[in-house]
């Protein structure tokens, strides 16, 4: 895709992301970079820069943020150092000195957290930044962060700069004893001493200045003082000008080394550099895709597919829209309210195509698809060319003229307002014959309108679609949702009114509008709540599924539940009666012995009590049969009638799911799912089990324990039926479960859940009582019931 004019960016506010971009860089150079982006040349570049981003957001997220903050442009700096014999000076070893520092940390990070090994998109830049700690470590002892030499950077300059040092303590010393002997005497101004030219002086009365030995090295602007070194220190002033002298060849001669040393590792200094001032440009993009949630869509040849697409910049504002043209369909007419977010949609996919080219993940939703152009086409805003003379609608024409002479089949047309700015007669015939024109192309448009014709124009051609802004129809405002194959009213008169234009108007507007179109804005409108009320019912449908999915589950876990503890309760009788019997047995058997040994057994007894221990025996294996029975699957057949002892009650069975392992049974036209390990077989033998089955009340399933219900119910936003059912089914299982008090939460509203819910209580005997709860508990919107 070829770069955009600015004049274009700015009319969908890219100018706004460069300047975001820009304040995310840490480089002069990296700036720069930012201030030139432009789409990238290949769909290979393109992919590669989107996933380099993508992965350096997820190392913001989940890893650690990488250090550039004091990367300096160093472009003048290398270049100097390139040349043979030329000498940095301190300033710019300070800025190598921080390049080596930023680079020796990255590849200490990149290390420690294997970042190469997470994020490969980004290794190439890893391994690319060169390990200059040595370079870092001479440096450190060369210069400080202030830019001076080091007395570390050789032994010949700290031996200068000590001797430096002992000089100036004996001058201090000389100068002291001579300021307080002058000061005695009244010759000098001020019992100081300072230096003026590199020299040790004191400040003396120009009428004094004959009577004290030395030199006048400078006076004051009035000429009052003069500023005389003294004769007893000029001899050491020289010496520490000519250490002064000696210090700073040395100087010299270490910048000199360190810079020799330096070009050396010219190369790797210029590799480094470059790849850093990299990465902080893939920080910059990935710092600012991160505010907006950026996502790597996939690419495409001809389709435009977004999902949940916000504009970048409008953060939390932005309503999520959802939009698809591709070669079938390659154009979309949107129509809808004044102020409804038209030209903001269009903002936003300019913007986010744009990004993507650029190499910079969008604000779309996984699995959104944009096309890899060759030209994109926008049209916003104003465009009177006052310089040309020319109305905005002739220069919006011609830019359209020179736009479609260079047409290629991989272009996008994103146009505002199309046939707006002339006659809505002439402008509609022209926006629909574009439209068309560009459809039988195959080249992807999106175009917002308000002329009717342009609107329907979908209506005879099926290669155009149609989609709307959403209008409130409760409220008249509108809501920015973007809905595919609808038609949008501009709903102007209403915008008007809303705003406050006089009633007189208004009035006069309809009375002048074709009554025809208005049938159609109405009819819209009409179609707008019909819409927006079976979107309510739908929602209400949902919850009551997902409420009555949550009751499914419930019963299936108490079920559960139940049938562990039956499976434990007939292990524990089995175990039990066998322990029994062993003990018997060998009491038994113990007596015996001792009766025979006392030749008192009575054989008649014996038998007896071994036909006792055979009919134990046999009654323990009859009890395991019938458990190991019941542990098999008994599978009925439809129109089966079978016994539930869950329920206590006789029911007919509707359907059979064996992979499942449930059946539908009827009880009493009532529909409940079994699991087929809770039916038992059996058959209506009299007339009395006929009749039962046939009067058998509905099914009702009590609630053994607290644990699967809570001492709370909300019926806030159910019919006055649906608040019964819910009422009588929920009081059912707390008195079962042993709650003493529940809380009915029905909210305030108008008051008819409150009060339907308080003459049901008082109808039912096994309520003790009940009031309206507390401001703490819920005030109005409370019933607080203790049941007996």
């Amino acid at each position: 895709m070829k770069a955009l004019s600015q004049e274009i960016l700015k009319s969908f506010d890219f100018h706004k992301i460069v300047e975001r971009l820009s304040k995310s860089c840490s480089c002069g150079l990296t700036r720069e970079w930012v201030m030139q982006i432009k789409p990238l040349a290949s769909s290979e570049e393109i992919a590669q820069s989107l996933w380099e981003v993508k992965e350096y957001m997820e190392m913001l997220t989940f890893d650690t943020r990488l250090d550039f903050d004091q990367l300096e442009d160093l472009r003048e700096t290398l270049n100097k150092l390139s040349k043979e014999r030329s000498i940095l000076y301190p300033e710019e070893l300070i800025k190598i000195l921080r390049l080596s520092s930023i680079a020796s940390n990255l590849k200490n990070t990149v290390r420690s957290l294997s970042l190469d090994e997470k994020y490969p998109s980004l290794k190439k830049y890893f391994q690319k930044i060169d390990d200059l700690s040595e370079v870092k470590r001479e440096l450190e002892k060369t210069v400080s962060p202030e830019g001076k030499v080091l007395d570390t950077a050789s032994a010949n300059l700290l031996k200068i700069r000590t001797r430096i040092q002992h000089l100036q303590a004996e001058i201090e010393q000389v100068m002291r004893n001579l300021v307080r002997h002058y000061y005695e005497k009244k010759l000098l101004q001020e019992a100081i001493h300072t230096v003026r030219r590199g020299r040790y002086v004191i400040p003396v009365k120009a009428s004094q200045a004959s009577k004290i030995q030395g030199i006048v090295i400078d006076s004051s602007s009035s000429g009052s003082t003069v500023f005389i070194e003294p004769q007893p220190i000029l001899q050491l002033n020289n010496q520490i000008e000519i250490l002064r002298s000696q210090e700073q060849e040395e100087i010299l001669r270490i910048l000199s080394r360190v810079s020799d040393l330096l070009r050396t590792q010219l190369e790797a200094l210029q590799r480094s550099f470059y790849n850093l001032v990299q990465l902080d440009f893939i920080k910059a993009k990935a710092t600012l895709a991160c505010t907006w949630k950026g996502c790597v869509p996939s690419l495409s040849k001809n389709q435009l597919y977004i999902k949940e697409g916000r504009h970048p910049l409008l953060g939390e504002k932005a309503v999520p829209f959802d939009l698809d043209i591709n070669s079938s369909q390659p154009v979309m007419v949107v129509s809808g309210p004044n102020a409804g977010g038209k030209t903001v949609l269009i903002k936003a996919l300019a913007m986010n195509v744009y990004l993507t080219h650029c190499g910079i993940p969008p604000a779309l939703g996984e699995g959104s698809v944009i096309p890899l152009l060759e030209e994109i086409y926008v049209d916003i805003g104003d465009h009177q060319n006052l310089e040309n003379n020319l109305s905005t609608f002739t220069s919006r024409m011609s830019k359209l003229k020179e736009a479609i002479s260079q047409l290629k089949p991989d272009s996008l047309f994103l146009i505002d307002e199309i046939g707006s700015g002339t006659d809505p007669e002439e402008g509609s015939a022209l926006g629909v014959a574009l439209l068309e024109f560009l459809a039988e192309k195959g080249v992807l448009c999106v175009a917002t309108t308000h002329l009717p014709k342009i609107k329907f124009a979908f209506d005879k051609n099926q290669k155009i679609k149609s989609a709307s802004l959403e209008f409130d129809p409760v409220t008249l405002r509108p809501t920015f949702k973007l809905k595919t194959g609808k038609v949008g009213s501009s709903f102007g008169i209403k915008v008007a009114e809303l705003i406050g234009m006089p009633e007189e108007i208004i009035k006069r507007a309809l009375q002048k509008i074709d009554q025809d179109y208005l049938v159609v804005n109405n009819l819209l409108l009409s179609l707008e709540q019909k819409e927006k009320e079976m979107e309510e019912i739908l929602s209400r449908l949902r919850e009551k599924e997902e409420r009555l999915s949550s009751k499914e589950r419930e019963l299936h876990l108490l079920q559960e539940e139940l049938e562990k503890k039956r499976k434990e309760v007939v292990a524990e009788f089995a175990a039990t009666m066998q322990a029994y019997l062993r003990k018997t047995q060998q009491e038994i058997a113990n007596k015996v012995g001792k009766l025979r040994k006392e030749n008192a057994l009575n054989e008649t007894v014996y038998q007896e009590l071994k036909e006792v221990i055979a009919q134990s025996k046999k009654h323990l294996q009859a009890l395991q049969v019938e458990a190991e029975e019941k542990k098999k699957a008994y599978v009925p057949e439809r129109e089966e009638h079978v016994y539930l002892p869950d329920f206590q009650k006789w029911g007919r069975v509707i359907s059979v799911n064996t992979r499942k392992k449930r059946a539908i049974v009827e009880i009493k036209g009532q529909k409940v799912k079994v699991p087929l390990d809770k039916i038992v077989k059996g058959e209506l033998k009299s007339v009395e089990q006929e009749e039962a089955f046939q009067n058998s009340s509905p099914v009702r399933v009590s609630v053994p324990s607290k644990k699967t219900i809570t001492n709370e119910l909300e019926i806030r936003k159910l019919t006055q039926q649906e608040a019964l059912m819910e009422l009588e089914k929920y009081l059912d299982r707390a008195l079962v479960a042993g709650f003493k008090t529940v809380y009915i939460i029905h909210g305030k509203g108008e008051g008819v859940l409150r009060k339907i819910t308080h003459e049901y209580l008082k109808q039912q005997p096994f309520v003790e009582s009940f009031r309206t709860g507390t401001p703490q508990e819920g005030g109005l919107g409370v019933t607080v019931v203790k049941l007996k």
